[in-house]
C-alpha cells in the first residue's frame, strides 16, 4: 500500500508539472521570427482611470464610462476596451527599440495616481491628477510577460492563465504624458 501512494504521488507529481509548462514556461526566450512585444499604436481613452480587482488582480486602464458596465466578471476584464497597465516601458520592449523610443522616457508615466473617491465593489479606482492625452499600445507575449514580469500578473488566481501562453498576446497600454 505505500508503495502505491507513492507512486500515485509521483505520477500525479509529474502530470502536474508537465501541464504547469502549458501555463508557466520558465525557459521562454521568444519564437523564431518574432518579437516579444510589438508597439502597434498610439490610442485615445476618454477620461480614463487605473482599476485594480479585488477578486482577480491585476491593473487595467478603462474609461469612465466603461465602469458602469462593471459586473465582477472574468468577461469585463477581457473587454476589448479594457487594457492591462504596462509598468516597465523599456524593460518590456526589444533593446533594438530603444533608441527609437529613448525620447518618451520622461513622458511616460507610471507613479503620478490618486485614490478616486470614486467607488465600485470589487475595484479598487485610481485617477490620473493630469489626464494623458494619449496611451502607447504593445502587444506583448503572454509567455514573455510572465516570465519577464516573473509572475502570472494576478493574485496566486490561475483564472487568466493563458494556455498556449507562447502564441497569444496581451493588450498593454503606457500613460504618454506631456
Amino acid at each position: 500500500m505505500k508503495n502505491y501512494s507513492i507512486m500515485l504521488s509521483l505520477f500525479s507529481f509529474l502530470i502536474l508539472s508537465a501541464c504547469n509548462k502549458n501555463i508557466l514556461d520558465t525557459h521562454y526566450t521568444g519564437a523564431y521570427n518574432y518579437k516579444n512585444a510589438y508597439i502597434v499604436d498610439t490610442i485615445k481613452i476618454a477620461d480614463p482611470v487605473r482599476i485594480e480587482s479585488l477578486k482577480y488582480g491585476g491593473m487595467y486602464i478603462v474609461s469612465r464610462s466603461t465602469l458602469s458596465s462593471f459586473k465582477n466578471t472574468k468577461s469585463f476584464f477581457l473587454r476589448p476596451d479594457v487594457f492591462r497597465y504596462g509598468c516597465d516601458f523599456f524593460r518590456d520592449i526589444p533593446a533594438i527599440d530603444y533608441p527609437r523610443y529613448r525620447d518618451l522616457d520622461d513622458d511616460i508615466n507610471y507613479t503620478s495616481l490618486i485614490k478616486s473617491n470614486m467607488r465600485v465593489k470589487g475595484l479598487v479606482i485610481y485617477e490620473f491628477p493630469k489626464k494623458p492625452c494619449l496611451f502607447i499600445l504593445e502587444l506583448i507575449n503572454v509567455a514573455y510577460h510572465n516570465n519577464r514580469h516573473n509572475a502570472f500578473d494576478v493574485k496566486g488566481n490561475d483564472i487568466f492563465r493563458e494556455r498556449n501562453a507562447s502564441i497569444v498576446y496581451y493588450k498593454v497600454v503606457f500613460p504618454l504624458c506631456k
